[in-house]
């Protein structure tokens, strides 16, 4: 499984949770992919069949860019506001739980479509707009 978290979460995040799924996936961080700042748009066009992962809030409120993350032709994952009120630790734990649950269900992620993650464990994913 190929994952790409986009540059609202910390590339540190990316980095270790790739060294705990290692040799069998992939994590990587748009910031360390792509230097500097891109439009959507453009990184998105290179997000290479990855499952995308992002908590920016703005998406949910902006049409336009809720559009263009589902056309990129792969799956995302929104996580909901609420992850941006737990420390990073607590984020990289859940995450790591949700993990689990995506590479047990790949079928569930289907391409162009956005799924909201909630901050809680067990839990739903919610399909967006």
């Amino acid at each position: 499984m190929n994952v790409l978290l986009d540059r609202s979460l910390p590339p540190r995040m990316a980095r270790s949770l790739r060294e705990l799924v290692r040799p069998d996936d992939r994590v990587e961080s748009v910031r360390d992919r792509v230097h500097g700042v891109l439009p959507d748009r453009d990184w998105l066009a290179a997000a290479d069949g990855a499952i995308l992962i992002g908590v920016d809030p703005d998406i949910r409120n902006n049409p336009h860019r809720l559009e263009a993350w589902k056309q990129c032709g792969c799956p995302v994952l929104l996580l909901s506001p609420d992850w941006l009120g737990l420390p990073l630790w607590d984020q990289a734990w859940m995450l790591m739980c949700w993990f689990d649950r995506v590479r047990e269900q790949p079928s569930a992620m289907a391409s162009g479509f956005v799924y909201e993650v909630p901050a809680g464990f067990p839990g739903r994913f919610k399909k967006l707009g």
